[in-house]
């Protein structure tokens, strides 16, 4: 039996799809789930140096949204 990638949070379905690349469904979710992202983030290679800011920067934004 197929667990509810529905009811999964994002990491956990990351986590599931890495034990399973094989599994269409579970990487369908994650991909709607990504494209129904009105704010993506999209990085170059050479963005590589500013890492750790740009990590920083992510991490306050998720402490903001769940302290919502």
């Amino acid at each position: 039996m197929k667990p509810d990638f529905q009811a999964m949070s994002q990491a956990e379905l990351r986590s599931y799809i890495i034990a399973h690349p094989n599994d269409v469904e579970a990487f369908e979710t994650l991909a709607d789930r990504a494209y129904a992202n009105p704010n993506p983030q999209w990085y170059q290679p050479q963005d590589i140096g500013r890492f750790t800011e740009l990590l920083e920067h992510d991490r306050a934004n998720k402490a903001t949204e769940s302290s919502r």
